[in-house]
């Protein structure tokens, strides 16, 4: 991963093994103010199309209405929307080892003003809550 996509994006090691880190998200998701709306398997997805095996990827899809509606009650905001829901990905590395990754909405912050920094600073606050339950 190159420079700016390791600032872009967080990944922590799980202390549980996948199916148990995938529950622990949902849960931490609830725990610190997110629903979550859509879970996709991406392994099980990626299968189906006819491609090899990968290793376990879940997509787990945070959402918070309240900022998500903020946010687009402005028209200059609304291309926001493409990450609305926010993905938060459990997956195994080659060795088997789970990890967690999500957006740096902490670093995120910085590049906008308004609803939308109020917004993605609540992100970074609940997710690194979220997140807390889960690293290793």
């Amino acid at each position: 991963m190159g420079l700016v996509s390791a600032m872009m994006f967080k990944s922590i090691p799980s202390r549980f093994d996948y199916a148990e880190t995938v529950t622990k998200v949902r849960q931490a998701a609830t725990d610190s103010g997110w629903t979550v709306p859509q879970v996709l398997d991406l392994q099980e997805y990626y299968h189906h199309q006819g491609l090899s095996d990968m290793g376990g990827a879940m997509v787990v899809y945070f959402c918070n209405a309240r900022s998500g509606f903020d946010i687009t009650r402005s028209d200059g905001d609304k291309p926001m929307l493409v990450m609305m829901p926010t993905a938060v990905v459990v997956y195994e590395d080659p060795s088997g080892a789970v990890h967690v990754a999500h957006m740096n909405f902490g670093l995120m912050r910085h590049m906008f003003g308004g609803t939308v920094k109020k917004a993605l600073s609540r992100a970074a606050r609940n997710m690194a809550q979220a997140m807390a339950a889960i690293s290793a």
